[in-house]
C-alpha cells in the first residue's frame, strides 16, 4: 500500500511503499505532476546525503586531499584508459565510478536502477530499511561541462550529467550531485536534505525492513541485475565463478566463502 507521511522538519514529503507495484504508483504520481527531469538515488537505510570524502576526512583537508587525489588518479590511470575524459567533471565522474573518494554522490535517472541499489545486498542488520531519494531537477541547477571548467570551484551544489565515456555510466544511466565544499560545514558539505536552496526538490520513498529479498526478485525478473548494471571483466569473473560453484561437479568442498581472497 502506498501511504504519505507528514512532511519532514526538512522540507520534503516522504512515501512509504511495500513492493515495486506501489513505488510505480508513485512514480506515476510524478509523472503525472510534472514532467520535469528528475534523478534517483537508492539506498539500503537512512544514510545521509553526503559525498564519499566527508565521510572519511575531516573538513580541514578535504580540499587537500580532494586535490591529491585527483591528481594521482589522474597520472596513475593513464594506461588503463582507452579514451581520457576531456574535461575534469567527466575525470571526477570516471574516479567516483573506480573508487575514488570525491565530491560527487551517485544518482541514476532510471528510477528501478535506484530501486535496485537500494535492494542489491541482503542487510546484515534487519533494521535497515531501503529507500529511494527522489530530486527534481531544473535546467539551473545542471552543470554545462563544455563551458564550466573546474568541480572543485563550483559556488553551489549542482546536478552534472556525464557524457557516455564508460560501461558502467552508459548501464546505470549515471548522473551526480557535485556538492559545494564548505569549510563552516560541520562535515565540510551541506547535506543534501539540509540544503535550504534544494530541499524542496527532494522526496523520499521508504520500504519497511525485510521487504529487499522480494523486490530483489522482482527486479531481476525484469532484468535489473548486477550483470547488466556492474558490467565489467571483474563482475563477469564473479559470475563464472558463481554459477560453477553450484554445479555439482564443482571439485572444491569447503565451508569458507570460495570468493574471500
Amino acid at each position: 500500500m502506498l501511504l504519505q507521511s507528514t512532511t519532514t522538519a526538512y522540507g520534503h514529503p516522504v512515501w512509504q511503499a511495500d513492493n515495486v507495484n506501489d513505488y510505480e504508483l508513485f512514480l506515476d504520481q510524478l509523472k503525472s505532476a510534472s514532467p520535469r527531469l528528475r534523478i534517483y538515488r537508492g539506498q539500503a537505510s537512512d544514510w545521509p546525503l553526503l559525498p564519499h570524502v566527508a565521510r572519511i576526512f575531516p573538513r580541514e583537508i578535504i580540499p587537500a586531499m580532494e586535490t591529491k587525489l585527483h591528481e594521482t588518479f589522474t597520472s596513475e590511470s593513464q594506461p588503463f584508459v582507452g579514451h581520457p575524459p576531456n574535461n575534469l567533471w567527466d575525470w571526477l565522474a570516471l574516479a567516483q565510478h573506480h573508487g575514488i573518494s570525491t565530491r560527487l554522490l551517485d544518482w541514476t535517472r532510471d528510477p528501478l536502477i535506484a530501486l535496485w541499489f537500494a535492494v542489491r545486498t541482503p542487510p546484515r542488520d534487519n533494521e535497515f530499511k531501503p529507500e529511494v531519494w527522489v530530486f527534481n531537477v531544473d535546467p539551473e541547477i545542471q552543470v554545462d561541462n563544455k563551458r564550466e571548467g573546474n568541480p572543485f570551484e563550483s559556488k553551489t551544489t549542482r546536478v552534472f550529467m556525464p557524457e557516455p565515456f564508460h560501461p558502467r555510466v552508459v548501464a546505470q544511466q549515471a548522473a551526480f550531485v557535485v556538492f559545494r565544499y564548505r569549510k563552516d560545514a560541520k562535515r565540510g558539505f551541506v547535506e543534501l536534505n539540509k540544503n535550504s536552496l534544494l530541499r524542496h526538490r527532494l522526496a523520499r520513498i521508504r520500504f519497511p525492513a525485510g521487504k529487499d529479498r522480494a523486490i530483489r526478485t522482482e527486479l531481476s525478473r525484469r532484468g535489473y541485475k548486477s550483470s547488466n548494471l556492474l558490467p565489467d571483466l571483474e563482475t563477469t569473473c564473479k559470475k563464472i565463478m558463481e554459477r560453477l560453484s553450484r554445479n555439482p561437479a564443482w571439485p572444491i568442498e569447503t565451508t569458507l566463502n570460495p570468493f574471500i581472497r
